[in-house]
């Protein structure tokens, strides 16, 4: 769950995955790419990242410890959707954060998460090449929502790779208003703009008395370059 930096307000990882599924299902115009892989599958694949949480999680990001985490994580790999894609993309989205561990019990949930990942690849027509592109799609849509649970307001910027045939990364800004406003540019996505009511939660009280918090999130182009920190 994510607390959030100016107010009494905790947004389960639940919403957060499903606001960066939302985000790559409106991924792609002339500027952008879209992935190779099956869309659909692919934006099920990062609505449904974070599902392993459950929907009203009690898990402060950034408070909780290791041996917390890893259990955690250890229900990701055991979470297995049908479709090879979307279940590739999940996972891949939780082995990119594994990272390099040291751990030996990490480094050995890192490889199960390996072998689960080539097996279900095999299932698809796509290459390595084509699911570590979209992995890029897909961190950038988790670190947008990432800031949105946070509520870390005002202009930031991730870089994404936006054309197939490219390797250089595209740097998108955005920034995040306090009324839930997110304002992008350049505008990677396929339509003028787009909203979703996110429903967040008072944090004193939470989870054993639920206050929901809703937001209407809307997001737009910006019409010139947002100056970041």
């Amino acid at each position: 769950m994510f607390r959030s930096h100016h107010r009494d307000r905790i947004l389960p990882q639940f919403e957060h995955s499903l606001f960066s599924g939302l985000l790559a299902w409106h991924w792609g115009n002339a500027d952008f790419d879209r992935p190779a892989l099956d869309f659909d599958a692919f934006a099920r694949g990062v609505a449904l990242h974070d599902w392993h949480y459950g929907p009203l999680d009690n898990h402060p990001l950034g408070e909780y410890d290791e041996a917390e985490w890893q259990a955690i994580a250890e229900r990701g790999v055991a979470m297995r959707y049908e479709d090879p894609v979307t279940d590739a993309v999940a996972k891949r989205h939780l082995r990119r954060l594994i990272g390099s561990p040291d751990a030996p019990q990490v480094r050995a949930l890192a490889d199960r998460l390996n072998d689960l990942i080539a097996v279900r690849r095999a299932e698809t027509p796509y290459s390595e090449s084509d699911f570590e592109w979209a992995d890029r799609i897909t961190r950038f849509c988790d670190t947008v929502a990432f800031d949105l649970g946070f509520e870390n307001l005002g202009p930031r910027h991730a870089g994404v790779v936006a054309q197939r045939n490219d390797t250089r990364e595209t740097p998108v800004t955005y920034a995040i208003e306090p009324s839930g406003m997110i304002r992008f540019h350049p505008w990677p996505f396929d339509c003028d703009r787009f909203s979703m009511p996110v429903t967040a939660y008072r944090g004193t009280g939470y989870p054993d008395r639920l206050e929901p918090l809703v937001t209407l999130v809307r997001c737009e182009p910006s019409d010139q370059p947002l100056t970041t920190r």
